[in-house]
């Protein structure tokens, strides 16, 4: 029997898991170290909610992305290379997510009719955070986004919410880089024709509100 310490438990204390790499935090949680895997949790939870909630809503794309992280924690053992946990836990998300669109019971709860087999038609899932009357402006960017096809609404979430670089996204998706940013580059350019059509030819410059929020650098950076 192997007693040596895994390289994960030697350098770090419980409080310093974040540090780690995917590959030590695997390697730790497959030890019985569950700190290890709260920090993927941590660190991919916000992405998994990215890649399913162009396919089920933003309503059920939380409990999608807990199931994902479940199912992932039970088949650890199967993942053959620890480093691409991202791409693994995104591909497992997916999954999960095509599983609960094709279930009668959802479409009858949510209201939702497929498109391309996957797709919620816009407004049937409708996210139940748009409610104060300063948050117009957030609402109508995240519809924005929500409106675009899946690969760019993901790619753009990720990158605007989650602060993935393009490298990042690609070791996420299963895809290469420039094919993440093509994604990103024409994600930009259909938002901006989204956010056109909604506010008009400007965007309101006058509700501009002073810092910094994810909304503001979208609106800038697809200016």
């Amino acid at each position: 029997m192997d007693d040596e310490p895994c390289k994960a438990r030697e350098m770090i204390g419980k409080s310093d898991w974040d540090r780690l790499d995917d590959e030590d935090l695997v390697a730790a949680t497959g030890v019985g170290e569950l700190a290890a895997f709260d920090a993927l949790v941590r660190r991919y939870r916000g992405a998994a909610i990215a890649v399913a909630r162009p396919l089920v809503g933003a309503a059920h794309a939380e409990d999608v992305a807990q199931d994902a992280f479940l199912l992932a924690f039970r088949s650890l053992p199967q993942l053959d290379d620890p480093a691409r946990f991202g791409a693994w836990l995104a591909a497992i998300t997916r999954y999960r997510a095509f599983r609960v669109v094709r279930g009668a019971a959802f479409r009858h709860e949510a209201g939702c009719v497929p498109f391309d087999d996957a797709i919620c038609v816009d407004g049937a899932c409708p996210d139940p955070g748009d409610e104060a009357a300063d948050a117009v402006e957030r609402a109508a960017m995240a519809d924005a986004i929500g409106r675009l096809t899946p690969e760019y609404e993901v790619a753009l979430r990720l990158h605007y919410y989650e602060g993935q670089t393009a490298r990042e996204i690609a070791e996420f998706l299963g895809i290469t880089v420039a094919t993440a940013k093509w994604r990103l580059h024409r994600g930009r350019q259909l938002l901006r024709a989204e956010l056109d059509e909604a506010w008009g030819a400007t965007a309101p410059a006058d509700n501009h509100q002073e810092g910094t929020n994810h909304e503001d650098e979208i609106r800038e950076s697809v200016a």
